[in-house]
């Protein structure tokens, strides 16, 4: 067992949640900064992308279904992003949940 410590584009990067695609590759989401990023550990390569919601924008529940999703719970209402890797778009969703009340 080897470990390799990696460096990324950002000093400042805050790597928090964590996918792994079947290509072995890790994506992240940057809490910090509110970047996705990808890093492919077999050629020690990053790239990152501004996530659409800006800077801190508390991603969360990070998951993989042909293309990456996440949500950002600091923005109102809460959003649903999905990142095309092929194209390298995002696109958004107003979270159905965001407006949800709890009244009895």
């Amino acid at each position: 067992m080897e470990i390799r410590e990696y460096e990324l584009p950002n000093a400042e990067t805050r790597p928090r949640r964590i996918a792994i695609t079947s290509d072995d590759v890790l994506w992240y989401s940057d809490y910090a900064r509110g970047y996705l990023g990808r890093f492919d550990p077999a050629t020690g390569q990053a790239r990152e992308w501004p996530s659409p919601g800006g800077p801190s924008r508390n991603h969360t529940g990070f998951t993989r279904f042909g293309c990456l999703w996440y949500s950002e719970a600091g923005v109102k209402p809460i959003r649903l992003v999905r990142f095309d890797p092929k194209t390298e778009t995002f696109q958004t969703w107003a979270s159905l949940l965001a407006e949800a009340s709890c009244a009895t």
